[in-house]
């Protein structure tokens, strides 16, 4: 193999390495808005009054459609 095709390669690799480490870091930091989302809406739905079962009802409900 020649230097060029190494240096391909391993501009290749390095780009995929990446790629992945952002795209689970996009991943985990979606889930934690999520989960923070949810938290406001149980905090706004039992101010509200709302029994339990109808408020986890609601909310998976928003996060559906």
């Amino acid at each position: 193999m020649n230097s060029t095709m190494k240096t391909v390669l391993s501009l290749a690799v390095g780009f995929w390495v990446g790629r992945q480490v952002y795209i689970n870091y996009n991943a985990s930091q979606a889930k934690a808005r999520e989960a923070h989302i949810k938290k406001q809406l149980m905090a706004v739905f039992e101010k509200s009054r709302i029994k339990s079962k109808q408020l986890q009802e609601q909310i998976e409900q928003i996060f559906k459609g």
